[in-house]
């Protein structure tokens, strides 16, 4: 029975991987992030959003350059370790092989919440990545990029107090980053921005009421109803009662969040391990997920719009 349990683990270290890939699609900010190497333990990313204009060329070059003072960001290795007894593997191989592939399915949704947590708390704390702005993402109103492009990614609002302000609150974010593109020369479609809209909807009204009575009215009222996929909302539930909301540009081709990956997810076991005492003792088998990454800001200030609950 040994040999085959060993064949079935191996079977659930490639089911992992699959599971894993295929649930990134679940995440929050699925579509709004990066991968970037982070294999030797840290990741520097470069502001991505290049500011200016080409210029006429006199003679003189202008250089417009990424800022080499972006902050260098740790990597760390997260661990979930798991058992299961030794019995339940001992069983018809449809059994055995049935409570692992629940066990690995549980284990990836606790993989894709860690990131999600992990991204919103950068996302509500902010930090200083040595944008072309010299501050934090979206610390200040107003940001100029060299050569004088002005952009803000901030519009102070009362956005949990009504849906009227939850839809204000989405007019000026949207004129926000179509002043943003138009500023930088970047505008890169005609179409409006297409937008997710996270929001923190813990409650049983709040937030979420607002946000969809803002989205789909059943009484139109003179009030402009978005197309279906124009404004995607997203709760949040890790922003807590943090009452700011957060719009993504979609069709942006720089994703403002990166992850750095140190390690791709991993699955080990101890499995065949005689001399292991948790083996002999408890008649357990332990097996553990792995993935090594840190988060940052990818140092462009235009990706994201921030609304602000002033």
């Amino acid at each position: 029975m040994g040999d085959v349990n060993t064949t079935r683990l191996r079977e659930s270290a490639a089911e992992f991987l699959d599971m894993f890939e295929r649930g990134q699609a679940e995440s929050k900010f699925a579509g709004l992030t990066q991968d970037v190497d982070g294999s030797l333990g840290f990741f520097k990313p470069a502001a991505i959003g290049l500011p200016g204009e080409p210029t006429e060329f006199t003679g003189t070059a202008t250089v417009h350059a990424i800022n080499s003072s972006s902050k260098s960001y740790n990597t760390a290795i997260y661990e979930y370790t798991w058992g299961i007894d030794k019995n339940m593997l001992l069983r018809t191989d449809k059994l055995a092989r049935g409570m692992v592939s629940q066990m690995l399915r549980n284990i990836v949704r606790k993989w894709v919440g860690h990131k999600d947590k992990t991204l919103t708390t950068l996302l509500a704390t902010g930090e200083s990545v040595g944008t072309h702005a010299a501050s934090a993402i979206f610390s200040t109103t107003t940001a100029t990029l060299n050569p004088g492009v002005t952009v803000n990614n901030k519009f102070g609002t009362a956005v949990s107090g009504s849906a009227a302000e939850v839809l204000a609150a989405l007019h000026g974010g949207l004129a926000l980053f179509e002043a943003m593109r138009n500023n930088g020369n970047d505008l890169v479609n005609a179409r409006p921005p297409r937008v997710a809209l996270m929001y923190s909807g813990t409650g049983q009204t709040g937030e979420r009421q607002f946000v969809y009575d803002a989205l789909k009215p059943m009484l139109l009222n003179d009030k402009y109803v978005f197309d279906g996929n124009q404004v995607i909302p997203v709760n949040n539930p890790y922003l807590g009662a943090n009452a700011d909301m957060w719009l993504f540009d979609l069709d942006t081709p720089n994703k403002g969040l990166v992850i750095g990956v140190e390690q791709q997810a991993d699955f080990v076991t101890n499995l065949g391990s005689q001399s292991d005492s948790d083996m002999i003792l408890h008649r357990r088998n332990i097996g553990q997920t792995s993935y090594g990454y840190g988060v940052a800001f990818s140092g462009d200030p235009t990706f994201a719009v921030m609304l602000n609950d002033a």
